[in-house]
Order: structure tokens, then sequence, then C-alpha cells
């Protein structure tokens, strides 16, 4: 089923759903797949692609809830996904911490099809130090697919990312899933988003595929995620010093110098200067969330390695 464009968006895009939902279409496909005469063998994992005397595929080697299968073939094809649900992978090509990282995409690509094309001499196609991901609310926060739409902070490009140190580090108008490549390379790969209640009310309800409209803020509550709240923004930096440890004196100074660059309209100042999205932190309640970069990802060190 078309479900639309879903505009405005940054680029053009068009979006189909599956029905009645994602798992009967593929029970459909594999049932078409087992009556033209394939064999499905579930519960088997990839080992190694098997190879002949001169290189050639000849099969592959698997594992099986009876023990190892030996299936041939002259061609394989890997179609096994990514690897982000292998914590050793993840700390390999995205950093020290990315270990850490709370997987929302498939827990099954642990990277089996990966690891067997490179040690049957395949190469790759460049280096793994990007993924695709989105700021999420930090744990306890629990996230699914019942509220991932609704409880994203999607205003972010009109509030201030900053990093332990209290400073900002990167182009917030940019959006998040570009924001998060910055972000794994900030100090033990911590970032918090501090906005007010302007932008709450301007930029803060969100939108999903139902096109109902709900207050981001308190779907970020009910999920558990924390939010700090205070009145002034002398309150909102010692609240983050002592709760997150960020630096309260740099933190004060990084809003100041964002909030006469929002009224002067001219970001160049900053040390990463601000494309858009220039919004005064102004009118209390202020806020500030951690949102962990996830692959949506952890955010505790991913930096490339």
């Amino acid at each position: 089923e078309y479900l639309g464009d879903y505009a405005p968006y940054k680029f053009s895009r068009q979006v189909y759903g599956l029905l009645p939902d994602a798992g009967a279409a593929m029970e459909a496909l594999a049932s078409r797949f087992v009556e033209g005469g394939g064999t499905i063998q579930r519960r088997t994992a990839l080992k190694k692609v098997e190879q002949g005397r001169h290189g050639e595929v000849s099969g592959v080697l698997a594992s099986g809830p009876d023990g190892s299968v030996e299936i041939e073939a002259k061609e394989v094809v890997l179609a096994t996904g990514g690897f982000q649900a292998s914590s050793e992978l993840r700390a390999c090509h995205f950093g020290r911490w990315a270990d850490r990282v709370v997987v929302r995409g498939s827990p099954y690509c642990t990277g089996d099809g990966f690891e067997a094309a490179l040690e049957a001499g395949a190469g790759t196609a460049g280096p793994f130090n990007r993924f695709y991901g989105h700021t999420l609310p930090a744990p306890p926060a629990e996230m699914g697919l019942h509220n991932y739409a609704t409880a994203r902070p999607l205003f972010g490009e009109y509030g201030v990312l900053v990093n332990l140190n209290g400073e900002q580090f990167e182009d917030e108008f940019l959006g998040d899933e570009i924001c998060v490549h910055t972000a794994v390379e900030q100090p033990e790969a911590t970032i918090f988003l501090i906005y007010d209640e302007a932008v709450r009310e301007k930029h803060g309800t969100v939108g999903p595929a139902s096109k109902t409209r709900v207050n981001a803020l308190e779907e970020i509550r009910n999920a558990e995620g924390e939010i700090l709240e205070e009145r002034n923004l002398e309150d909102l930096a010692e609240s983050m010093a002592s709760k997150w440890e960020v630096r309260q004196d740099r933190l004060l100074v990084t809003l100041a110098d964002y909030n006469a660059v929002c009224e002067s309209g001219n970001s160049s100042s900053l040390s990463v200067p601000k494309t858009g999205g220039l919004e005064l932190v102004m009118t209390p309640p202020f806020y500030a969330a951690s949102p962990p970069d996830r692959d949506d990802v952890y955010i505790r060190r991913c930096q490339s390695q």
C-alpha cells in the first residue's frame, strides 16, 4: 500500500507499507519460494563460505539445531543484513564505546555474512565508520515500535546540542541523522539537547504515519526518558552539572553566545556556524534531555578507529 511521500522532508521520498503486516508478507514470500522448489532451513546460522581448490565458491558451512550443516552450491548470495547486532563489530568499526549501543534494528543482523565474505577473500566498499542513526531518549527510556515515531526529539534542529564540556559541536539544523556522526566523537560520546518553552510550543509536536499530532515532551517522559526542567538557564546549567557532570561555566558561556547569535542573525561567530533554525533560548521553562546516539546508538564514544 502506498502511504504517501511524507512531505515536508529534506528530500523527495515515497513510502510503502506491507499489508496486513511485514510478518504476513514474509510468510507469503517464503511460501512462494518453497512452492518453487526451494528449501528453507530455520534456526541455521552461516559459519563459512566453502571454496574449492582454485578459490571458487563450492557451498557453505552452517550450524543448525542438530550440529554442522554442509550445503553444496556453485553460487552463494549473502543477504544477511548488517552487523549492528554484533557488539564486537560495532566496536571495531564505529569506535571503542560502540559495543554499548542499543540496537533499534534487527537483533539477528550479527554480521555472519559479512565476516564469512571477508574470510573468503572479499573486499569492502570502503570504511564502515558511518551508520544510519537518530538521537533518542537515553536509557532508562524504553523505545520500540510503539513509540519510536512519537518520542524522538525531532525538534533538535531548533535547540542546542552540547557535549560534556558544555560546548556546541555541530550544526544542529543539519538534522540528527547527520549530527550523530559528530556526536559519537564527543567526550564519552555523550550529548545533551537544550531548548526552551518557545521551541517546545512551536516545534515540539510530531506527526507519525497516522498523521496524529502528539506532544513530544510528554511522549519522552511517558517512555521514562529523563528531561530536566528549570525556570532559568543558570539553574538548568547547575542541574546538568549535578545530574550529568556537564561543565557548568562553559555551558552558560555557550548559551549566552548562542542567544547573541540568534539576536544578530549571524551564526558565523559560533565554533560551528548554524545554517538555520536559530531560535532564542530565552522563554522559561528551559529543558535539557540526554539523547543517546543510536543506531540508534547509545552515545558512549563511538569514535572511528
